[in-house]
C-alpha cells in the first residue's frame, strides 16, 4: 500500500509535464505552448522505496481541440545513469511538518504515450 507524504514539489509535476511534452516528437501541438489539465493518475511502490513509477494521463488543450496523454514517469532520488536523454525534470519537496528538503528527478520510462498522433 502507497505512502501518500504531504508534500509540495517545486516545480510542479504539471510544471515539469509542461516543459517537457512540447519538445516531444508526438506531442499534437508543436509550435505552441501546452495547456495541461491533469485527469487522473496512479501509481506503483517499489517495495524497497527506491523507485516510484506513475502514471499521468493529462489532455492537452492548446490546439482547441482536446488531446489526451497517458504519460508513464518514474521518480528517483538522483537521476538514472544514462537516462539523460529520458529526463523529464528534477524537483525538491518540503514535507509538511519537517526541516530540509530533497532532490528527485523525473523521467519518462520506455513505454510510449498513448492516444499520441
Amino acid at each position: 500500500m502507497a505512502i501518500i507524504h504531504h508534500a509540495t514539489l517545486q516545480p510542479s509535476k504539471e510544471e515539469l509535464l509542461s516543459g517537457w511534452i512540447g519538445t516531444q516528437r508526438w506531442y499534437a501541438g508543436k509550435g505552441g505552448t501546452p495547456k495541461l489539465t491533469r485527469l487522473g493518475s496512479y501509481r506503483f511502490d517499489d517495495p524497497a522505496g527506491q523507485v516510484g513509477v506513475e502514471i499521468n494521463i493529462v489532455a492537452d488543450s492548446s490546439t482547441g481541440e482536446s488531446v489526451v496523454y497517458q504519460i508513464p514517469m518514474t521518480y528517483r532520488g538522483a537521476p538514472l545513469e544514462g537516462a539523460d536523454h529520458a529526463l523529464i525534470g528534477g524537483w525538491s519537496t518540503r514535507r509538511s511538518g519537517t526541516a530540509g528538503s530533497t532532490t528527485a528527478a523525473m523521467t519518462r520510462s520506455s513505454w510510449r504515450p498513448c492516444c499520441a498522433p
